[in-house]
């Protein structure tokens, strides 16, 4: 434990400095302070050695849905076999190959759900050991800062902030990350089987990847800028509330809790907008996305017809 306090220290104190540089609430806080290396940076060994076990379920789970498109094809093979000298009795042929891919389908199945619970033990296991210490570490940090930072702040908002800062990094280390090698897996495991199969026909759909990645980024980037202007609304709600709250007598005593309530509305009002156009947002950007992969089959389609 001993050994572990320098570097707890010098983790706050970067915390100190990140929490420094801003200056109203931000989803981007949440990335500010925890970063890619969060997960070496604020990890045990013991978290690191599971984080693995969890990555090598991910691994799997990602491997087993190109598996099992090409069993799946290989489905539809046995049912476009005709007779043949060599083989005449189809219909016996067709059933034996069916059920062989039936079995195999199976077994990838249950392969796939052993992985995916291997993976979500994993990291939502780390995720929250992680999660906690950055908590831990924010909360210090907070504590730490002088009046001036405080005054840069609207009153209330640091807990709304916090909050939605500590949310957001354990719901990427839990989720989003164990998620995100799963389709890099994939990824990697769709083009292999691809390039094998017919290299001729991947290369042309290859050139459909550029749009695929545009169009995906620029949605990302989209939906971070809807969700940071969601949160500052929710923020400036969330410090009303807070206000009310701690001098709720003096509210009472000179009659404000009707002006109190309207602009509390006003700030639901202003949640409930952003909402609203982070949904259209959210919605157009998986639509373009969407595009892009039926963008893809319709290449594949007219290349194999012709």
């Amino acid at each position: 434990m001993a050994s572990n306090l320098p570097k707890l220290e010098e983790e706050e104190k970067a915390v100190d400095d990140k929490l420094q540089k801003t200056t109203a609430p931000d989803v981007g806080l949440a990335a500010l302070i925890f970063g890619l290396s969060g997960l070496v940076e604020w990890a045990t060994p013991f978290d690191l050695l599971v984080l693995f076990i969890g990555s090598l379920g991910a691994a799997g789970k990602g491997l087993a849905q190109p598996a099992l498109m090409f069993l799946f094809g290989d489905g539809l093979d046995n049912f476009g076999k005709t007779p043949s000298s060599d083989e005449p009795d189809v219909t016996g042929s067709m059933k034996d190959g069916v059920s062989d891919v039936c079995l195999r389908l199976t077994i990838v199945g249950a392969f796939c759900g052993m992985c995916g619970y291997v993976q979500n033990l994993c990291w939502n296991y780390a995720g929250t050991n992680i999660s906690q210490r950055v908590r831990a570490a924010h909360v210090k940090a907070i504590l730490r800062q002088d009046s001036a930072w405080f005054d840069t702040r609207e009153y209330g908002s640091i807990c709304t902030e916090f909050t939605e800062c500590t949310t957001v990094i354990q719901r990427a280390v839990t989720n989003k990350a164990g998620e995100l090698v799963v389709i890099m897996t994939t990824i990697i495991g769709c083009f292999a089987i691809a390039f094998a199969k017919s290299w001729e026909l991947a290369l042309v759909i290859s050139c459909t990847l550029p749009y695929l990645m545009l169009s995906s980024m620029w949605a990302i980037r989209l939906i971070l800028r809807e969700s940071k202007v969601a949160a500052e609304k929710y923020a400036d709600a969330g410090s009303v509330v807070s206000q009310a709250l701690s001098s709720i007598r003096t509210l009472v005593s000179f009659g404000m809790e009707q002006p109190v309530a309207k602009q509390y509305a006003a700030c639901l009002n202003a949640v409930e907008e952003a909402g609203e156009k982070l949904g259209l947002r959210k919605g157009f950007a998986v639509g373009v996305m969407t595009s892009a992969s039926n963008l893809q089959s319709l290449v594949g389609l007219l290349y194999g017809a012709h």
